[in-house]
């Protein structure tokens, strides 16, 4: 084969890829993937026939009483600290979020520059909550 030969072979099989790919939009019409919540699941049912739906085991919704024992357990052990991470009167509690661009805008998602965190982010509802209980 000569190089004019091998020239037009490879463009001809290379050109199927230079050709431009078409374009679907999204389908913003739909409100639904079709797939069950996992807080709707009926008793029973399972994803993938081996796991249980509810965000807490047993397929239930509610928080169990034993969860909010351990957890309010654990809120007591937190302590502030000192930058030296002793246990200090004078010192801090820190919440840090670590995490990918889904993490910032569940944590905190600027709507602008006078409204920092949007009304549904975890840190404005943080804000709120400490506001309306906390602070007096």
């Amino acid at each position: 084969m000569n190089s004019l030969t091998t020239c037009i072979s490879a463009a001809l099989m290379l050109a199927p890829l230079a050709a431009p790919l078409p374009v679907h939009a999204s389908d913003c019409t739909r409100t639904s993937t079709g797939f069950t919540p996992l807080n709707e699941f009926a008793t029973g049912e399972k994803y993938l026939s081996l796991y249980e739906g509810g965000l807490y085991p047993g397929n239930q919704n509610e928080l169990p009483p034993s969860h909010l024992i351990r957890g309010l357990t654990e809120a007591k052990t937190i302590k502030p600290r000192a930058a030296n991470g002793t246990v200090s009167a004078n010192g801090r509690i820190i919440l840090m979020s670590i995490g990918m661009s889904n993490t910032t805008q569940e944590w905190c998602a600027a709507t602008s520059i006078t409204q920092p965190c949007g009304a549904t982010s975890f840190m404005a509802q943080a804000a709120e909550l400490a506001r309306s209980t906390l602070i007096k």
